[in-house]
This record gives C-alpha cells, structure tokens and sequence, in this order.
C-alpha cells in the first residue's frame, strides 16, 4: 500500500514540472520581441502568436489565434509558386497550407523568404523556418514556425552588391590595374582587375595565384632582376615603393608601366600583403627618352657651332660655354660653368652688368634683345677684343635664361679699318683733280672753247655727266667716313617740319621730271616740330625721293606724307615700284647694297644713299625703316621725336 501512494506521489511531480516548464517555455516564447514564433494545428490554425509576431507582422494575437490560417497571412501568388514548382517535383498535386508545410511534414525543418504585407500596405521581407511539431508517440499534432524581418538586411545586401558592382565597373574602366599580393617573395596575386587584360594582352585571372602564369615572367628579360629585388626591399623594409620597369604583352610590343604600392598590416602591426596600382607609362618614357635624344643632340650641335654660345641664368651664372667660346676667350668650359658672365668683361662692363640684369627683371624688357650689337669683351689673358653679340631670352623649367651668340670680329673691324682709311685716302687724293675735270667740262659745254659741234656737244656732255656721278660717289664716300669716324658734325634746331619737307621736294622736282615722275606732298600739320639738322634731313629726303623716282614706272607719282605715332612723327616716302626682294630686306641698310647687281647700272646711284641715310636719322634721335612686298612698290620711312612748342630746354 505504502510503495502504490509513492509512485502516485513522484508522477505527480513529474507532471507539475512538465507543466512549470510548458509555462517557462511560452513565457520566453511570449515574451521574445525579436524573433516572431507562430505554432498551427494540424491543420494551419494559429494556436500560438507571440510578441514578436504581432511586432513583425502588425497583428494583435487575440484576433489570429483559433481564427486564422497561417497560410493566409502569405501572399496569395507565392503561395502558388511554391505549389506548383512542389508538384512539378513530387509529381502530385499540392495546394493550399500545403505547400507551406509539404516538406517540414517530413520530417526535414525548412527555411524560405516570403513577402509578408502589413495592414497598412508596407510591404516586409521575412526569413520563415517552418518545423513539424509531433506528440510522444510520434503523431503530427501541429507545425512551429520562426521568422525574421531580413527586409533592412536585404536592402544593405543589395545596395553592397550596387556598390560593389560600381566599383568594380570604376575599377575595370581605370587606365590601369588594381591588385593585391600576398606577403611571399613570389609576388602571389590574390585580386587583379581586369584592366591588366588591357595592358598586358592576358586575362587577369591567369594571373591569379599563378594559376596560369607568373607575373613576372611577363617582365621584360632585361628589367626582370632589378623589378623583383625592389619588391624584395619593400619588403624587408615593409613599406610602400614606386618603381618603372618594361612589361611584354601577349602581342610581343614592349610597354613601359609605372607601379606603385602600399603595404596592409593587421591590428598587431603585422604585414598582410601589399595593395598595388600599375599603369602604362609609355607615351611619358618615349617622350622623356626625346627630350633627352633632342637635349644631346642640341648639346653636340651647340658645342660645335662656329660661333661661340654662352647660356646663362636669371642671376648671370654661366651655365653653357661652347668649344667655339673656348676658343674665343682661352677659358675651358669647367673654369666657367657656375661662374658670373662679367668675368667675361673688361671694366667698366663688368662692374655695370649685375646692375644691367636686375633693372632687366624690373622692367620687364629690353632693347637690346634679339638685336646684333658690337661691344668689347675680355680674353683669360685679360686681352681686350670687339665682338658681335646677340642675345636671345627663353624659359626652360620654368626658369628665365639668356643665350648669348657671340663672334670675335676682330679681323672684320681690322679689315673695315683698312677699308675705310684706303676709301678715305683715295676719296681726297680724288676729290681735288676730279674738282678740276668736272669746272673745265662744265666750261666747254657752256661755250667758253666756242662753238662746238653737235658730236663735241653731246660728247663733252657725258663727260661731265660722268664727271658729276663720280663726284657725288666720292661725296657719299667721305661722308660715310666721316659718319663711321665720327667727325661729321650737327647742328640740331628745333624747327617746324612742313617747310623742310616742302623745301626737299622743291630741291628734287628736276631729278623727279627727269624720270616722268611726279612728288605729291600730302598736307602736314604746321604745328609740328621737330630737333634736327636741316641740311642732313634734306640729304636724307633727297636720297629717299631719288629712289622713289629712279624705280617709278613713267607717269606715276610718289607720295610724301607726315603722321604722328605716340610722341613721333613718321615721314614715309612712297613709290608704286617694282618693289624689294624679300632676300635682300636684310640687307638693305649696309653699305653697298644694291637688290640686283644690274641696278647700278641701269638706275645709276652707288650703293650708300641708305646706309648714309640711317645713320644720319639715328644720329638725329630717330629711326628708320621700309614696308615693301614684290610688285607692290615701297614705302621707304624715317620717325623723329617731336618737340612740343612749350620745350625751351634747347633752341
């Protein structure tokens, strides 16, 4: 009797904690926010809607539970989906709550998204595990499910995809190629981008992890060594590096490409591996490659020019010094190089010139640029000597330099002097019998021998016209000597210019009648005056008018005009000519100088009528110059400064 109430008693207690548990269990259940739990009869009858369903699914569990299907809870065409794509595989219908529960049923937990509604039209992605629920002797008494809100987790996941989808299409547009190696000295490629298809002509993934080929076998033979020892020194530093090598494509073409990378450490400070970038840099090698190939050659071309060239920079410091200055000034190039241009100078040049640049880098600019000058310069045995220099401003990186052209005329100004004494010495030892000759014909022609008959007459005629051309080439001579010497003399007057203009065509309307030509003196403006002698401007008109008339077609006219320009006033001679061939323009200033040999003889005139001319205008504070194209004619001009009327500082 006793044992009997002592089973009774323990059964009881078995029960009573199988009930505490049951309560625990759908307390936690219950009380779960997070997760929603759902448990069906048999039959899809909710029987138990937690918490976390009624959060998730925005329903009030007395109003679901024993009143809905759990299959009405999930949209309609999902559901018929999953049924046919079910009876298409068990080869049996399958409809309804089936189709939900048809695999859990036996006996296998399954897990599927589902698009779940709310009441409010929000729509909610759900991660649903559906597992069967049997009784102690097996029997099916209902279904559990578990789900989870995945809509936030989705939408992250899709948006990393969209991400890395744009970052891979950034990455394969890249000119170049992104990868990453592993920390081995066999350069492992873990990740490469497509763009090394483009640079190299294989695929990225044969590449990858030397899956059908190595890395460096692509490096060109030459550069294969030297390319791994630097990666070897990266790493053993464990730092980044920037290195140029040459790769070979499949194709065979060779292509320079830069490579750059960075090292990956973990949290302990441990490299992982190395982050890389490689790019094609060969249109930037070729053309440094040129620039060197134009920098020798420019260096050999300027070393053995004739003329000696002198580079220096903004400072004065002598940077280039050619073979040819190495012969000029008895300085090898290493003595100069680095050293100030004034060594180069004598006194009191040399002191001046510091200054000269400075007041250059002020202003901005100079006359003397880009202009033949004759100066003095210093040799190494501190001889002095005259040269022709032309100087020429560049930049090169960025930095101001002057290159400087310089010739030793030493021979040529001792040939000029000597040409210039012996025009001289036959000039006057000329110049008094041809005086002489040119008095007694102009007597016989005027009739003091008589009468004379018409062959005497025309005979004595061109003698002294003969006479009178070689005493005007001999006045052209002593006065060039004299220019050249600097001895002839001005009187500079301020004085008006229209009547000097008016006078010198006055002087010329015989030459120009001679030659079927007529001078039209447009108007001039009174008022304008200017500094001069008036006799040299006279010689300067007349020899611009006779040029004009000795090369103006018969019947046409020669136009003289006056203008102001910015302080001066320019008067131009023009004529409707044959006009001047561009390869003499260069020279037509120089002594001698005729366009065409034959001029002298058809038009008569000796060649310095120009040259006399300049430097009669310079010595007068002006300048002079010409405007012409072939078969255009002439326009032959001289500027002056002009004085104003209020000027009294001179006469």
């Amino acid at each position: 009797m006793y044992g009997v109430i002592t089973d009774i008693t323990e059964a009881r207690t078995q029960q009573q904690l199988m009930r505490e548990t049951r309560a625990y269990l759908e307390a936690v259940v219950q009380a779960s926010t997070e997760v929603a739990i759902v448990a069906t009869d048999a039959f899809g009858r909710i029987t138990l809607f937690n918490a976390g369903a009624e959060r998730l699914l925005a329903l009030s569990a007395e109003h679901v539970v024993g009143q809905v299907n759990a299959a009405d809870l999930l949209p309609a065409e999902e559901l018929e989906e999953r049924a046919r794509a079910l009876s298409a595989a068990l080869q049996r219908p399958i409809t309804g709550f089936d189709a939900l529960v048809e695999i859990p049923r036996s006996g296998t937990p399954e897990t599927r998204h589902w698009t779940y509604r709310r009441p409010d039209g929000n729509q909610r992605l759900i991660n649903l595990t559906v597992t069967a629920i049997r009784d102690n002797q097996g029997a099916l008494s209902g279904y559990l499910g578990i789900a989870t809100d995945i809509t936030e987790l989705l939408e992250t996941t899709r948006a990393l995809q969209k991400s890395e989808s744009r970052f891979r299409a950034m990455v394969s547009n890249l000119p170049g190629v992104l990868y990453r190696c592993a920390n081995d000295s066999q350069r492992t490629l873990n990740y490469l981008s497509e763009g090394m298809e483009r640079l190299s002509g294989y695929p990225a993934a044969d590449f990858i992890r030397h899956r059908v080929r190595h890395y460096l076998d692509i490096i060109h033979p030459e550069d294969r060594r030297e390319a791994l020892e630097a990666f070897n020194n990266q790493q053993a530093r464990q730092e980044g590096w920037e290195h140029s090598y040459r790769l070979v494509r499949a194709d065979g073409e060779v292509v320079w490409v830069r490579e750059k990378s960075r090292p990956q450490h973990d949290r302990n400070g441990q490299v992982l591996g190395y982050d890389g970038f490689i790019w094609d840099v060969t249109e930037r090698v070729q053309a440094e490659l040129n620039t060197l190939e134009r920098e020798d050659y420019l260096r050999k071309l300027i070393a053995n020019v004739i003329d000696g060239i002198i580079i220096i920079d903004q400072r004065g410091q002598i940077e280039t010094f050619n073979h040819a200055a190495e012969r000029i000034f008895g300085y090898r190039s290493e003595e100069l190089l680095g050293r100030n241009l004034n060594v180069l100078m004598p006194q009191p040049t040399r002191d001046a010139h510091d200054g000269y640049l400075r007041a250059y880098h002020e202003r901005g600019e100079s006359q003397a640029l880009e202009l033949n000058r004759e100066m003095v310069a210093q040799r190494r045995n501190g001889e002095t000597f005259p040269i022709e220099l032309r100087v020429s401003q560049i930049s090169h990186r960025g930095e101001r330099k002057f290159i400087g052209l310089v010739r030793d005329i030493t021979e040529r100004k001792r040939i000029e002097q000597m040409k210039n004494e012996f025009v001289s010495i036959v000039s006057h030892e000329l110049r008094t019998p041809l005086t002489s000759i040119t008095g007694a014909l102009g007597l016989a022609t005027g009739g003091a021998l008589g009468e004379l008959t018409a062959t005497q007459q025309q005979m004595l005629g061109i003698a002294y016209q003969n006479s009178q051309r070689l005493a005007r080439l001999i006045d052209d001579l002593l006065d060039m000597d004299k220019l050249v010497a600097g001895k002839m003399t001005f009187q500079l007057e301020r004085q008006p210019l229209a009547p000097i203009l008016q006078e010198a065509v006055r002087m010329s309307d015989d030459y120009a009648r001679q030659h079927q030509v007529g001078f039209v003196l447009h108007p001039v403006d009174p008022t304008w005056q200017v500094r001069v002698d008036e006799v040299r401007l006279h010689q300067v008109m007349a020899n611009f008018l006779s040029n004009a008339a000795k090369f103006s077609p018969a019947g046409d006219q020669v136009e003289i005009l006056a203008e102001p320009r910015d302080g001066w006033v320019r008067v131009t001679v023009a004529d409707r000519g044959p006009g001047i061939p561009p390869a003499f323009h260069a020279r037509i200033f120089q002594k001698f100088s005729q366009a065409d040999s034959s001029d002298t003889r058809q038009k008569g005139g000796t060649g310095l009528g120009l040259a006399i001319s300049k430097e009669l205008v310079e010595r007068m504070q002006g300048r002079i110059g010409f405007d012409s194209e072939p078969g255009q004619g002439a326009r032959f001009w001289f500027e002056l400064p002009r004085v104003e009327a209020t000027d009294e500082r001179h006469p």
